[in-house]
């Protein structure tokens, strides 16, 4: 994808537009006001909390009928809808920025879903963390007095997914890309300026 989605995830009325705003006057920022297409197919899976002109229940029916002769039932139909999301915000993409930002302000209701649809199999950064942590603790728990010797472990060794020629740790990665201003106001905290 030519594009990266990025959401502001907020309450109506909560100051969202104001942060719209300053974020898009950078110019790998593009957006429009509120685009609200991902809401009718996400919702579309939703056995309540639908209003509609047609019969959400009816609708919610055909939909887990539909999916449930896709191949890979519900994954494919987040594949799906990845790649027309995708679409919809390459094409509105007029200044040829590197990130759409996406404030819709229902989109907090479906802040799950939204995280199904754009992070999937070939996106593993961002899916299944919480598993990848558990399954991580499970085995090696037993290893370490304390649940911080662990984590202290794990933030100092070198880790296959950083910079292997450097062995880097997640601990490096995190301090190497760290911006500069954040050393700013570290240093200030602890030279107490």
């Amino acid at each position: 994808m030519s594009i990266k989605p990025i959401f502001i995830f907020s309450l109506p009325r909560s100051g969202s537009t104001l942060l719209q705003r300053i974020l898009v006057s950078h110019p790998e920022i593009e957006t429009i006001s509120e685009p609200w297409f991902l809401i009718p197919s996400v919702y579309a899976l939703r056995d309540s909390g639908v209003f509609a002109e047609y019969s959400a229940a009816s609708l919610h029916k055909t939909m887990t009928h539909l999916i449930s002769k896709l191949p890979n039932g519900k994954q494919d139909y987040y594949d799906g809808l990845r790649v027309f999301a995708e679409t919809i915000y390459s094409r509105l993409n007029t200044k040829k920025a590197k990130y759409f930002l996406d404030k819709t302000p229902r989109y907090y209701l479906n802040i799950q879903e939204i995280e199904q649809i754009l992070c999937g199999v070939n996106h593993p950064q961002t899916n299944g963390k919480e598993e990848k942590w558990f399954d991580f603790y499970e085995r090696h728990r037993k290893r370490f007095n304390s649940l911080e010797e662990l984590i202290d472990w794990y933030n100092k060794r070198p880790h296959g997914s950083l910079n292997l020629r450097r062995a880097e740790s997640p601990n490096e990665a995190f301090i190497r890309k760290m911006p500069p201003e954040c050393w700013f106001w570290i240093t200030k905290d602890l030279f107490k300026w």
